[in-house]
């Protein structure tokens, strides 16, 4: 994993759980979720398709992988494209409010291109 990588996910984790922002308990720490969505088993996203969840919506019995996917759908009415389109967006706007405050380098732009654009194609192309 590189530097840029591993910066990209302590962002995305610094958002919050994302399940539990929609539930309406915002900044709730975060561990990273990678996609299982088009993935095979025992297979891994990329570092880049990625969602923040909190230990229990992750790990535990009411969590994605305590559940599956399924019951994790059915049980909270979202699937995992869902929550990174959320992600995304909460990224995005991040990335507005700091270009607004004159807090953003071109160096900020480049990863952004990097990493934030190949969520966007994932959530573009899923709604298209």
């Amino acid at each position: 994993m590189t530097k840029s990588e591993r910066q990209f996910l302590g962002r995305v984790a610094e958002q919050g759980c994302i399940l539990c922002r929609r539930l309406g308990h915002p900044g709730t720490p975060a561990e990273i979720h990678h996609l299982r969505s088009g993935m095979g088993k025992g297979q891994r996203n990329t570092n880049q398709n990625v969602i923040p969840l909190c230990p229990e919506h992750h790990r535990g019995n009411t969590g994605y992988h305590g559940l599956g996917r399924r019951a994790f759908e059915r049980m909270y009415g979202v699937t995992e494209l869902d929550l990174l389109r959320e992600t995304w967006e909460v990224m995005d706007s991040g990335r507005a409010e700091r270009i607004s405050h004159n807090n953003w380098s071109t160096a900020d732009e480049a990863e952004y291109h990097q990493n934030i654009q190949s969520m966007a194609k994932v959530v573009h192309w899923e709604a298209a």
